[in-house]
Formats: C-alpha cells, structure tokens, sequence
C-alpha cells in the first residue's frame, strides 16, 4: 500500500493576472504489482490554455505505461 502527498500552488505572477494554475500531477498503483507511477507536470506559463496541455501530459502518459505493464512490458 502506498501512501502519497500532492499539491499544486497557483504562483504569484498567476495569482496577478488572475491565471489558473497550470500545474498537474497524478498517481496510480498499478495492479498487480507493487509498482506506484508518479506523474508531473509544469504548464507553460506562456501558452493559452497550459493548464489543459499539461493535464493531457500526464494522463497521456499515464494511459500508455498502464497499457504497457498491462501487455507485460
């Protein structure tokens, strides 16, 4: 069993311009082994939208290391 802390913190310059945070992070135990993935990451404070970009990152990535413990990789 694993246990894990978290946390995003919208910065300052956000907080000025009134930006959401553009941070993400995710975990998840894969079954069957005792294996915790880790996952971040920092939005690019210059795009629109980065906060989408880097959520899709991480559950992009996510997704195709599940898929590939799943298959035996």
């Amino acid at each position: 069993m694993w246990r894990y802390v978290a946390a995003s913190v919208q910065g300052t310059s956000h907080q000025r311009n009134n930006t959401p945070c553009q941070d993400y992070s995710t975990a998840i135990e894969l079954s069957g082994a005792s294996l915790l993935l880790l996952v971040c990451s920092d939005g690019a404070g210059s795009g629109s939208r980065s906060e989408l970009g880097s959520e899709v990152a991480c559950r992009t990535l996510v997704d195709e290391v599940t898929e590939f413990a799943r298959l035996g990789g």
